[in-house]
């Protein structure tokens, strides 16, 4: 599996709390692949990240993450529109 199928959000974007509107799925408490320049990685729409630590550094190298962050709360915003 190559690299070609992965997403980079920042961070920064991922873990601000959203507005009042919309729709969102929080990721709580994982550990997260994430690259050098601080983006969490999704392989299409599944997030790079597990309870566990151990199994996300082993994933971690083969998606080329430079580092395994936890982090307390992600905030993926969805169109409930895409589950119809």
């Amino acid at each position: 599996m190559g690299n070609k199928t992965l997403t980079k959000v920042p961070i920064s974007e991922a873990t601000k709390v959203p507005k009042l509107d919309g729709f969102y799925n929080l990721i709580a408490n994982r550990y997260w692949a994430v690259t050098d320049d601080d983006c969490l990685l999704f392989n299409g729409t599944s997030p790079q990240c597990n309870s566990n630590e151990s199994i996300v550094q082993r994933f971690a190298v083969r998606y080329a993450a430079t580092k395994v962050v936890f982090i307390e709360a992600v905030w993926i915003p969805h169109d409930c529109n895409d589950y119809l």
